[in-house]
């Protein structure tokens, strides 16, 4: 499936969607959630620029199976 712009639709099958809040960042939401890094942006093709997240945008955070 594909995350569709503008709709705040984010596939995230075995996963939880997470609303980016006020002072989020990538690193801090990985470390939160104990969530590499980089198994974070897999989940997340949508993010084009890993510094650059909108408060209010949804992204997946991958169940740890």
């Amino acid at each position: 499936r594909i995350c569709i712009p503008g709709t705040g639709t984010v596939p995230c099958p075995g996963g939880t969607l997470y609303t980016v809040r006020s002072g989020d960042t990538l690193n801090a939401i990985s470390r939160r959630t104990g969530v590499p890094l980089d198994q974070l942006l897999a989940a997340n093709p949508q993010i084009k620029n890993p510094d650059m997240i909108s408060v209010g945008q949804q992204i997946c955070i991958p169940g740890r199976g």
